[in-house]
């Protein structure tokens, strides 16, 4: 379809007959033809048209091409595109996309650029990770390719129209110029100068189908201009490897590898540059031997010019290596005010703080010089300044120092539970109050008397003004007397209205019960209420639901010494 489609347009538009002197150009450059069924080479530094047939033993249908340095791009069988390489014709892959176009171009980094001839609109093909994007839709018909120049894209549409496209919003791409009735299928970059290219359209003859004009189109002047020379092939689509810019070569990246040792002779560097020539890049340091790696040692400090020449073409720029400055790293730790705790801080100072990044443990460098939030321990801390000289030290973060107050325990051992339960009081005196302590959990200033204490051995904990752990003692009470308190009370009504006043039905025994059982039942005889727990009482409600207003049994069970008690009885709820 898309070799009729290009067929079709040699017939369509009437052709000015043109025998113009033919144009010399200063720089021998390959371009690309594509006939249908043969791919062409052509050479125009002189003017002169001669092709040659180049053999490939990838799909042999060549319809629209690009080309990236010396890696082929053509729509072939399928409207697949296929790749291949001008130094390997062996070389033969397919990519994972198809197309109904007759418009293809590559930029500087690689990536395709297509027209489709169905929707209109503009796809972007990475070739190296297989990513596509559709950019949108094109108000222009394609008449034939696509083309680079100046980093602007340009497409040769119907109505003898160059369209200038806008790459961000497709939709508002103009017309930059006509092409004063001239149709152009192909069109190329052909370099004149290390920083300049002209444009040339690939024209049909209309009179000869085998015949096909390389025509100069004036991108500055907007105007068609003087033909190249005449092809003896009907050509369908060219390409050339400026397609997507001049010959000029750019120093793209210096990458300095420092000695990092002040006044050091020994450093490095690696120059990376770019073209769209073919040729190779020779780099040189201070106008020495040339290499094609870029790759540069034993380099010492100060000014050095580089140049990067590929093509005829030649750049030079001045880079500077500056000397190593010394950090003279200093730090200052704080330590956490407890032991279980993560306040401490680092704070970190060098000559000049613009000059290094910092880092903490591995961490990633950052202008950060204080480090906030850190436990007691030894810190890996970096600096690293702007050319990658790095510099270590261990910080060491100390622990927090405990400082025991003066303690003074009174306690009084329990009798009964109610009516005469245990006591503790502390006393705490020392350089970080004011202090409190801890009892079943419970925190208790200084001089409190804590009450309502069974008989058994109770951890204290002593806690300082930061309320970190400083001391800890164990406080024994014991039964005091025989424990004569055997003595056992349940109300004989209760109010569970939630009122705050005998809201609960609950026993009250006078000693220190070591077992409790207290059971309550209904006039049915159903368990309503039970529990093992001394200070538990029922609330009035069964199954979530409240109870109505009647006598409940209850019995109770409990040991006071290791001697058991009963008894039963029966409380009047009401509502």
């Amino acid at each position: 379809m898309l070799i009729l489609m290009k067929l079709f347009l040699r017939f369509m538009f009437s052709q000015l007959l043109l025998f113009f002197s033919c144009i010399t150009l200063s720089f021998s450059q390959q371009i690309i033809l594509t006939t249908g069924h043969s791919l062409l080479s052509l050479d125009p530094g002189q003017g002169s048209c001669a092709v040659q047939e180049i053999k490939l033993s990838c799909d042999p249908l060549f319809l629209s091409a690009a080309l990236f340095k010396d890696t082929l791009y053509y729509i072939g069988t399928g409207n697949h595109i296929y790749v291949s390489a001008l130094t390997d014709p062996s070389f033969c892959k397919t990519l994972n996309i198809s197309t109904v176009s007759n418009a293809l171009t590559v930029d500087k980094e690689g990536n395709l650029f297509l027209f489709e001839d169905n929707s209109g609109d503009l796809i972007k093909f990475n070739p190296h990770d297989g990513t596509q994007k559709d950019l949108g839709h094109v108000n222009y018909t394609s008449a034939g390719d696509l083309v680079f120049y100046k980093d602007k894209l340009y497409l040769a549409a119907y109505d003898f129209k160059l369209v200038e496209i806008d790459l961000v919003h497709p939709e508002l791409s103009t017309v930059y110029m006509s092409t004063q009735r001239h149709s152009f299928l192909g069109l190329i970059n052909i370099p004149v100068g290390c920083n300049e290219n002209r444009v040339f359209g690939v024209e049909p003859d209309s009179s000869n189908l085998t015949l096909s004009h390389l025509v100069e189109i004036d991108m500055e002047k907007k105007e068609v201009g003087q033909t190249l020379c005449s092809i003896p092939y009907s050509i369908l689509d060219a390409a050339s490897i400026t397609e997507n810019g001049t010959y000029k070569v750019n120093i793209s990246a210096v990458v300095i590898d420092p000695d990092c040792t002040p006044s050091s002779q020994h450093n490095s560097m690696l120059v990376t540059a770019t073209t769209a020539s073919s040729d190779s890049i020779y780099y040189s340091l201070d106008g020495g031997l040339k290499n094609i790696n870029g790759f540069f040692k034993e380099v010492g400090k100060g000014y050095h010019q580089i140049s990067a020449e590929a093509a005829g073409c030649v750049i030079d720029s001045i880079i500077v290596i500056n000397d190593v400055v010394s950090p003279m790293l200093q730090a200052i730790s704080l330590g956490p005010n407890c032991f279980n705790r993560t306040n401490g801080s680092i704070q970190l100072s060098t000559i000049n703080n613009s000059l290094f990044s910092t880092s903490i443990n591995s961490s990633p460098f950052t202008y950060n010089y204080y480090y906030a939030g850190i436990a007691a321990g030894n810190y890996h801390v970096s600096v690293k300044d702007a050319v990658g000289c790095m510099w270590d030290t261990t910080v060491t973060v100390p622990a927090p120092v405990v400082y025991k107050p003066l303690v003074a325990v009174s306690k009084t051992n329990p009798l009964c539970w109610r009516s005469s339960p245990g006591k503790i009081k502390l006393d705490i005196t020392g350089g970080e109050g004011p202090y409190s302590f801890d009892v079943n959990g419970i925190n208790y200033p200084s001089g409190h008397e804590v009450s309502g204490l069974f008989p058994t051995e109770y951890l204290v904990q002593i806690f300082n003004r930061n309320s970190c752990l400083v001391d800890s003692l164990n406080v024994l009470l014991q039964q005091a007397g025989s424990g004569n308190c055997d003595s056992a009370y349940v109300p004989t009504a209760f109010t569970p209205n939630n009122d705050g006043k005998n809201d609960l039905l609950r026993p009250l025994v006078g000693g220190f019960p070591s077992s409790i059982q207290f059971n309550v039942y209904n006039r049915l005889g159903q368990l309503v209420f039970s529990t093992h727990q001394i200070n538990d009482g029922w609330n009035g409600l069964y199954k979530g639901q409240p109870q109505p207003t009647g006598s409940y049994v209850w019995t109770l069970q409990y040991s006071v010494n290791n001697i058991p008690r009963m008894f039963k009885g029966a409380t009047l709820l009401i509502r």
